[in-house]
């Protein structure tokens, strides 16, 4: 007997496009199989034009606040801080799905994801997601968002890989929207801490995307790059999966991260002037990340 094929939207999200995000774009197509497959672009810094896929659905933030999305965001602007925000928006654009899965366009999900969405629904899940495993006093972006909620009911997930029933994907857009009539006594909560947090308040099932595959590579950092990814087998999630040069902007970076000795021979891979140049403008970017960061943290423990 032939198993009923979940109806579930596959949804690649990028914000650009050349020869990366295509091949990011095919192996995800490959990946679904039988499920419908659609990309999502952002295009509020400029069109990305042609994208040789069936289903492609674009906006822009204009869009969302046209939609009565609250522009708001703590970091980064309204998209890198409300991700979730595309979600909403492919909803209302293709509502009558029973699920969705939404991949960026830097991971890589090694597995059959008819068979992941047909294990997550059999399982109850009505979110599939990568908790974050720093404490929430010690997570980073806290500072900007600490009284979003009580600090007792915060939980935390990447959303990098996310599945989402149809409800619980309506009740996170409702929620949003109902934030905007009080958002000036609280700050804004990042999809990070959003998502998960109300899926637990609502009594919703958060299952760990980790069960249903290797997450060893599955973080924010550090990255892997293209090439490599023939070294992992079996079932696996990875993020971030870059090409040769946002690789080495990605370690450059992100440096303070990385092991006494990593960078040096992370970078050994490549000729000097491939990232000579790119060494000043992330040693800058660091630096005013850090002030910025420093000065946000001080701002709070005033209490302004």
């Amino acid at each position: 007997m032939t198993a009923t094929i979940p109806k579930c939207a596959v949804v690649f999200k990028t914000y650009a496009w050349d020869e990366f995000i295509e091949r990011q774009a095919r192996r995800l197509a490959l990946a679904a199989e039988n499920l419908d497959f659609y990309i999502s672009v952002d295009e509020t810094g400029g069109s990305v034009g042609p994208i040789p896929f069936e289903r492609v659905i674009r906006f822009t933030c204009a869009d969302l606040a046209a939609a009565g999305f609250p522009m708001r965001f703590g970091l980064g602007g309204v998209l890198w801080w409300n991700p979730d925000y595309a979600h909403y928006q492919f909803l209302e654009q293709c509502p009558d799905y029973d699920c969705y899965l939404f991949v960026e366009y830097d991971c890589v999900a090694q597995c059959s994801l008819q068979q992941f969405v047909v294990r997550a629904l059999s399982q109850g899940a009505d979110l599939v997601a990568m908790p974050i495993s720093s404490s929430i006093d010690k997570w980073h972006w806290m500072p900007y968002q600490r009284n979003a909620y009580p600090p007792a009911e915060v939980k935390l997930s990447l959303l990098n890989i996310c599945f989402l029933t149809a409800p619980a994907l309506r009740h996170l857009h409702h929620r949003r929207l109902a934030m905007k009539t009080n958002s000036s006594s609280f700050a804004w909560p990042s999809a990070e801490a959003f998502v998960p947090t109300e899926i637990a308040r609502a009594g919703m099932k958060w299952i760990s995307l980790a069960e249903f595959g290797d997450v060893s590579q599955f973080d924010w950092f550090p990255p892997t790059m293209e090439p490599d990814l023939g070294k992992v087998n079996g079932d696996a999630f990875l993020h971030p999966v870059l090409d040769r040069q946002r690789y080495i902007s990605s370690l450059l970076h992100h440096v303070g991260c990385l092991a006494p000795g990593e960078l040096d021979r992370a970078l050994s891979r490549f000729r000097r002037e491939e990232y000579a140049k790119l060494l000043w403008p992330a040693l800058r970017q660091r630096a005013v990340r850090r002030v910025r960061h420093k000065l946000l943290c001080w701002r709070n423990q005033m209490g302004w």
